[in-house]
């Protein structure tokens, strides 16, 4: 069994042109903070009196 579809209506016609003529650009932005960068040498924020590099702030 073979089922054959009507053509589309304008599928071989081009793209009409956008104003601007440049297709828009996605722009990264910074995520927001509200707390300040916690430093590696200040005090953890978990409250353990370690610094926070040997704390919650290790590098694998």
């Amino acid at each position: 069994m073979q089922f054959e579809h009507a053509p589309a209506p304008g599928i071989d016609q081009p793209l009409p042109d956008e104003e601007g003529g440049e297709a828009p650009v996605a722009v990264a932005s910074e995520p927001v903070r509200n707390d300040q960068k916690l430093g590696r040498n200040e005090l953890c924020w978990c409250g353990s009196g370690k610094k926070f590099k040997h704390c919650h702030g290790q590098i694998n």
